[in-house]
This record gives C-alpha cells, structure tokens and sequence, in this order.
C-alpha cells in the first residue's frame, strides 16, 4: 500500500529523481493552452491538445473520463487574479508594475519578473513598470528668467518635468523693481501711481526655508527689499527643504540613501570559507544635491579548490584538502573535522580505479546548550515558525493576528537579529504562516482560500513572485510546516487529513516526472498523538520533529530519530531532554550545518522564539 511506505523509501526516491528540474508551480501540472472559443462548443476537450485552459477567471482542466471541462479551484483571486492556462497568475503579459521599488514585467508564465533598477534620480512608475523621474500630472514650482516670471510652475509629462511655465501680467506700481510682464524693465512708479501708503511684502515665497521680505514705506517713498531668504543648495543629509521645492532634502528624488546609514551587504558571494560579501557606502554627490548607493567593494570571490590547502578556497564548505574530488592513495587516512568536532576518513577506490576521500567519520556524540532567547526583532509575543536562510543569516519568522510573515538578518553567529520587516508581497489579510526558504522559492501556508494550505513563491529572498497555492498536495483539511530538501526532490509537511483537527502527522513527497508524487503518511515516526514540523538534517540521517506522544512533559516536545544511511529506516524517535521543557515546543528549524536548533515555546507563558546551539561533548 502506498500509506506504507517509509521516509527511507520517500528520500531514496527524491535523491534518484533526476536533477537540474525546473520547479513547476501551476496547480496541474499538465499541459495548458489559451482557452478555446467558448467551452461548451468543445464536445470533447481531449481532443483540443491541452489539458487545461481559463474559463473567464475559473480554471479549467479536461476529465480524462467524460472529456468535459470542469472547474479546477475557484475563480482567481486576491495575490493571482488572473487566469493564464489553466491556473491562477499574478499578471498576463505584457503588463508591468513595481514591487519594492523595482521594475517588473510579466512573463509568459504570468509570473512578475524583476528588470534592472531604475538610474539614480528616478522612481518606478507603479502602473507601468517604466521608470520615471516623476509623476504624471505632478506639479512643483520653478524659477523662470525674468522679473516676477521667475515664480513659475513645471509639470510632469511623460516621466519628465516640462519647461517653467509663467504668466505675465502689466506691471505695477507696487513692489518697485519687479518686473510683472516679464520685459526685463523693472517696475516703476509712474503718473497715476501716486506715493506708498505701507510695508508690503517682496522677494520670495514662504516654502522651505525660503521666506518673503518686506519693503518700507518711508515718506512717501518706496525702500528697499529687505530680510527675504532664498533658496540655498540641496542637502541629501537634511530634513529641511533647502532648495525650497517642497519636499525635505533627505526625501528629494535625487537622494536615493541616507548618509549616515550603516554600510549595506551586496551580499554577491556567500558566507562560507575564503569568502565574504560585499558591501557598498550611501555616497554623497557634489554639493550633498544627491545621493546613492556606491559600487561593492571589499567581498571576497570564491577561488580554484587547492587540494594542498586547508582552507576552503572554492566556498564549498569544505576544506580543500578534504574534499572527494581529490586523489589519495587507497587506504590512506585523513583527520577531518564534521559540525565542529573532529574525526577520520579513509581513502576510498571506486570500481574504475579512481580514489576519492569517503565521508567524516565523527566518533564524538553531540548535545544542546541550554536554549537561549532571540532578541532584537522588535515584535511582540506570540512569536511563531522560524525559517533561516543565507547560510543562516536571515530569519523568516510569524507573528500577529491573523499572523503575517516577516524577515530579519544578523551579522554574525548568535541570538541577536535586526529588527523584523513584514514581507508585504507575500502577506494578506488572510493568515500565512510556517515558511520555509528553498533555493528556488518560499513555500509556506496561507488559509486565504478557506483551510490552511500550502503554498509556494517563486524567486530569492526579498524579491518572491506571487505565490500559487501547491493544489496536488493540499487536501480539505490543513497542511503547514512545509520543509524541502536542499535539491528539492523531498517535501516533508504535517496534515491533520487522517487524524481529524488537532493532532497532526508527518507526510512525505518526492518530486518525479516534473511534478510531485502522491503524499505518503511517514509511520515509522508518527504516532497516535499530535506529530509535526520535521526538520532534517543536510546529510537525511537525523530528524527533529514535535510531538505530544506518550513519553513528553507537556504540550508537544522535541523529539528525533536516527539513520545509518538514507536506504535505511529511522530508529525510534527519542525526546530530546535538553531543549524540551514542560511548556509547548513547535516550529523547528534546523542551520545548514546542524549546529543551530530554532524553535517557538511556551516555557515562559508567552511564545516565543529559542535557540539551542550543538556541539562536541568531547574536547576537540
């Protein structure tokens, strides 16, 4: 029965699965087409070439039994309210728009895909997508040529500001020196114009800095314009409004970054080995009138793996000299070092008379410290589902009610964060919770549709396309806690769909044939009470997962389970004493390199997020 197959048998699969396979996120997956000509005219759909198709805003697929077409979900909405072969979209090309500020373009798949940054001084034109150095129909004063035509007013037009538009008018007796129909002779009193009778005001306008002065009236005569403030240059590093546009220097369009703002990671190479990212500094231009991020400098690139050397040169992270691709002498040994604890491998002849170094055999057992608070996301209890990324440097995490996701980085190892960001592309009004960040996207679980189901993001961190609902693997019961092996051919999440509300189990699939398999109930770890968010470890042979089986203190703890190999089955899973208290313990989340556990508990009345660091118990 498939119900019976084993997470064994579910990794062995994905591993075998073919890899280098585009991810495919159309709900289907199966081959679509642009909609016939009214569907009702189509008296047999199989034999229109495709399997699916748009009926209006309503999905369509055709029963491979009766060949009619039938609705595949519900007319397309809120982040996909489009409808593109067969499946809900985000956009129909060719439309464009801007997400955080960047440029985008719909692609033929109806997924936004992200165009180079708009130049220094100009802004994304949200309806468009074009980039702009202003908008249609804004207007903001300028200075003309002439006497009072030096008050003018410009226009946007096209994305571009139009030439100083004035109005002349005849000249005044009154302010003497202006120059009201702009002939370039100021104004000057003249028969019928009779002497002063009061101050008036002169010179300038109160925007800004910028303030009018006053002229005398001093026997009869007209004096001089006095105490009027003009405009001096921009400044990007004030909030004042120098120029006297109208807008605050430091909000100008022309600067782009602030000037005393921390240096920014370019973040082009990754964090392991040799490496280092890059950073860039926000750089002034002439007369502080603009600013804008500078070119990286400092990262450090990958180089050509040394196998004399033991550093990690190609940023694979692993030593050079450790590495399997390269040669020894067959039975030869090596000192190594796995997950910060030292061990043995041996040199290993394959059947073709290559020799390449085996894996790091660590003899030394591992354990947890005490777990310690995260700090500095800045958002209050409940604080839920913690996913890391970026070789562990940024953190997804949930939070509110309904909860939304938000993001947080950290320079370097530790419990500390940077303030948390809600990521606004991909929350809604509905609830989005359990994310999980895979190479190709970010998988997480919304129950914007009704139920919680999951659901999946294309793209890289910061910059995720709108995500479609993952159709084949959720049922009308919930489905959350997605995690996705590192070549993603393995997708593990927990379903209440057998067991009823309220006590979950573990599910596993593989990717085959371009789509995802059937999902297959995991027995050999689950029980018969709540069992959830499984977290593995890179090389598949540990597993960390909640459950509130027989055996833990209270609510859910920390429980995990043990392989020889991927073609073996799980040991029976065992509590882990150090990390589990008499609280709640859910939300697992593990680093690549196994030495960091995140999880959400309760231990202290409120949820919040923990993290317990492993290492050796032997000295190394």
């Amino acid at each position: 029965m498939a119900g019976e197959r084993t997470l064994a048998r579910a990794l062995a699969l994905g591993l075998a699965a073919l890899a280098g396979c585009t991810l495919i996120t159309d709900p289907g997956q199966f081959e679509v087409s642009p909609a016939p000509e009214g569907l009702a005219a189509e008296a047999d759909c199989r034999t229109a070439g495709a399997s699916a198709t748009c009926d209006g805003l309503v999905p369509q697929r055709c029963s491979s039994e009766s060949g009619a077409w039938e609705a595949a979900g519900p007319a397309c909405t809120g982040e996909a309210p489009r409808c593109l072969g067969g499946a809900c979209v985000a956009c129909l090309p060719p439309a464009g728009t801007c997400i955080d500020g960047v440029p985008q373009a719909c692609g033929e798949d109806g997924r936004w895909q992200a165009q180079p940054a708009c130049p220094a001084g100009q802004s994304c034109v949200m309806e468009t997508g074009a980039c702009a150095v202003c908008k249609e129909g804004e207007k903001r004063p300028c200075q003309g040529a002439l006497g009072a035509c030096a008050e003018g007013a410009q226009t946007c037009e096209q994305g571009t500001w139009s030439g100083c538009s004035v109005s002349p008018t005849e000249d005044r007796c009154e302010p003497v020196g202006s120059d009201d129909d702009c002939d370039g002779v100021p104004n000057a009193p003249a028969g019928g114009c009779g002497a002063c009778t009061g101050p008036i005001t002169c010179d300038g306008l109160a925007v800004g800095i910028c303030q009018p002065g006053v002229s005398a009236c001093q026997a009869g005569e007209r004096g001089p314009c006095v105490g009027a403030v003009g405009p001096a240059a921009r400044d990007c590093g004030s909030p004042h409004d120098n120029d006297c546009n109208g807008t605050p220097d430091d909000q100008d369009d022309s600067c782009l970054c602030d000037p005393a703002a921390e240096p920014q990671s370019c973040q082009d190479y990754p964090r392991r080995g040799i490496c280092q990212p890059s950073r860039r500094l926000c750089s002034l231009g002439p007369g502080n009138s603009s600013s804008s991020w500078g070119p990286c400098t400092g990262g450090v690139a990958p180089r050509a793996a040394d196998c004399a050397s033991s550093l990690d040169n190609d940023c694979d992270g692993m030593p050079d000299d450790q590495s399997p691709t390269c040669p020894c002498r067959e039975g030869d040994t090596q000192a190594c070092r796995l997950r910060g604890c030292s061990g043995v491998r041996q040199c290993i002849a394959s059947v073709q008379g290559s020799t390449s170094w085996g894996p790091c055999e660590v003899p030394a057992s591992w354990d947890f410290a005490p777990p310690e608070l995260v700090t500095g996301l800045g958002l209050k209890p409940p604080i839920w589902a913690p996913a890391l990324f970026d070789d562990g440097f940024g953190l997804l995490v949930t939070n509110g009610s309904p909860e939304d996701i938000y993001m947080a980085r950290r320079d370097t190892r530790g419990a500390s964060f940077s303030a948390a960001r809600p990521l606004d592309a991909i929350n809604t009004p509905a609830l989005e919770g359990t994310p999980f960040v895979a190479a190709s996207g970010l998988y997480f679980d919304s129950n914007r549709l009704g139920t919680r189901d999951l659901w999946f993001a294309p793209g890289s961190p910061g910059a995720w396309s709108a995500p479609v609902a993952l159709s084949t693997l959720n049922s009308p019961r919930d489905e959350q806690n997605p995690w996705v092996s590192a070549d993603e051919q393995l997708l593990i999440f927990d379903s209440d769909r057998d067991t009823g509300l309220g006590a979950s189990d573990l599910w596993a699939v593989v990717w085959s044939d371009g789509a995802w398999a059937e999902p297959v109930n995991l027995i050999e770890l689950n029980s018969d009470a709540s069992d959830e968010g499984a977290t593995l470890t890179s090389d598949g042979l540990t597993v960390f997962f909640a459950s509130s089986r027989e055996g833990s203190a209270g609510g859910n703890d920390i429980w995990l389970a043990e392989r020889a190999s991927r073609d073996d089955t799980f040991s029976v899973p065992v509590r882990v004493p150090a990390l589990s208290s008499a609280g709640d313990e859910i939300d697992l989340a593990l680093s690549p390199d196994a030495r960091e556990l995140f999880f959400t508990s309760s231990r202290d009345v409120d949820y919040q997020l923990y993290r317990a660091e492993r290492a050796c118990t032997t000295a190394n």
